[in-house]
């Protein structure tokens, strides 16, 4: 593909790298879970401090 670069390594540092990849990614993941559990925890307790305003 244009503007795409390629890395040739040994089979070792290629493995250790896509590892690392795939850690990199598992922990995005876990980041964005984390804080959609989060975002989802403050308006459950926004709707409660609503209701019990009234």
């Amino acid at each position: 593909m244009r503007g795409e670069r390629v890395l040739r390594l040994p089979a070792e540092d290629a493995g250790a790298l896509n590892a690392l990849n795939a850690q990199n990614a598992q922990n995005a993941q876990n980041a964005q879970n984390a804080q959609n559990a989060q975002n989802a925890q403050n308006a459950q307790n926004a709707l409660r401090f609503k209701i019990h305003s009234i």
